[in-house]
């Protein structure tokens, strides 16, 4: 009887610990554009359940010819949910990792009460979200399109933005870290040329946001941002060496580099460490237009052809595939043609014409069309050379040197450097 009692409790226990499962378990309802976005995005969910739209699944296939970025990423789902196909039925879901994710097609079936037109693919993405919300899963709609958020959210429906592959700019190394101290400290630092990390144990420092309050260690080519506790337009740069527990001074270079001077202290730090051939590693991040590639570059270019420390440049940057390009040229051609035709005709007619003043309206006319910028032909053409120049001279480059790497997509301006 105890036994039996005791086998009763366990059920139970097992019981309740699969129900607190079952209502934890999220139903994650994803749009094609994830999947466009990040090919790995239907593993990133663990334990939870990843729905797949049909209509995602058809999206999937007018993009899977595509030679970029977003081809090769529809491609590669479609063959990750071949494999999945092998192991069980897709529309049932299969299990794919120990935690028990599961990954499932779904159908978007029909809404009496769904007031979206479930003629349109994204609709019945959706429409999908609708049914599992409905029968009372916890579901959230996953997508990049701000648009389909916002009608998920009105049809009360969660939904998130993917940011699995985002980097929170909060959690990276600044690189440097600001000190308020006398400024007999800053003084010293210029005057005997070093500080000892000792020095500045007794002062406050903060990240350069100002949130937290962090005590000065030796860090290998760490900036400090020292400020006089009397007097704010009193300051001083210091780096950290490595190995040597002292700091340095920071001047910046006196002449240009490359034609490129740091502008604030951050590009100031930036040129410090890019320049420093015992740093191997220089990474630079922040918001576009912050100078990351103009500094790296012209750093590059100093010390390979200046200095000729190195023998090559390896500039690495997302681009679009070349036969995006290429694709563009046929077209710029055919509206060239398009638009030598039409000045003809305008041409002729002006030559045709014997009326006076209507000559001078024809004449006009020719103009209009001749320097119409939506339809000039050097307008038309210029887009695509353009392009076509930063594409060739940016990743071929047979005579420039050194080794640059820029990387993008981050929030925060910051830096960081390992010797």
């Amino acid at each position: 009887m105890l036994n039996q009692d005791r086998t009763d409790v366990v059920t139970e226990g097992l019981a309740r610990t699969q129900s607190a499962r079952a209502t934890a378990r999220k139903h994650f309802v994803l749009d094609t554009n994830v999947l466009l976005h990040n090919a790995q995005s239907i593993f990133k969910f663990a334990e939870h359940e990843v729905v797949i739209p049909l209509a995602v699944i058809e999206e999937l296939d007018t993009f899977k010819k595509n030679n970029d970025e977003r081809g090769r990423n529809a491609r590669h789902v479609t063959r990750a949910l071949d494999r999945l196909r092998a192991q069980g039925a897709l529309f049932e879901g299969v299990v794919w990792n120990e935690q028990g994710g599961s990954i499932r097609v779904a159908r978007c079936g029909s809404h009496a009460d769904f007031s979206l037109d479930l003629d349109k693919a994204d609709n019945r993405i959706l429409g999908v979200a609708h049914d599992l919300h409905a029968s009372g899963k916890r579901t959230v709609f996953i997508s990049k399109d701000i648009n389909a958020r916002v009608k998920s959210d009105a049809l009360g429906i969660p939904a998130e933005d993917f940011e699995h592959d985002h980097i929170a700019a909060d959690f990276l190394h600044a690189g440097y870290l600001v000190a308020k101290v006398p400024g007999e400290i800053i003084d010293e630092l210029y005057d005997e040329r070093q500080l000892r990390i000792e020095r500045l144990a007794d002062f406050e420092a903060r990240t350069p946001d100002g949130a937290h309050v962090v005590a000065v260690e030796a860090v290998a080519n760490q900036f400090i941002l020292l400020i006089d506790e009397l007097d704010e337009h009193h300051t001083g740069l210091a780096r950290i060496l490595a190995d040597t527990g002292a700091a340095i001074p920071v001047t910046g270079p006196r002449k240009p580099v490359y034609g490129i001077m740091g502008r604030n202290v951050q590009q100031t730090m930036a040129l410090e460490l890019l320049l420093d051939d015992d740093v191997k590693i220089v990474t630079l991040t922040g918001p576009a237009g912050t100078g990351k590639t103009l500094l790296a570059i012209a750093a590059g270019l100093h010390k390979t052809i200046k200095e000729e420390r190195f023998d090559k440049v390896v500039i690495d940057k997302k681009v679009e595939s070349r036969d995006a390009y290429y694709k563009m040229l046929p077209k710029a051609t055919d509206e060239c043609t398009k638009l030598k035709a039409k000045l003809d005709k305008a041409w002729q007619k002006y030559l045709d014409e014997t009326d006076v003043p209507k000559k001078a309206k024809t004449r006009e006319a020719y103009r209009k069309i001749e320097l119409t910028p939506k339809e000039g032909c050097k307008d038309i053409l210029r887009k695509f050379c353009f392009k076509m120049k930063l594409f060739e001279e940016w990743l071929e480059l047979p005579d420039i040197k050194g080794d640059i790497d820029d990387s993008r997509n981050l929030v925060e301006p910051t830096m960081v450097a390992r010797g």
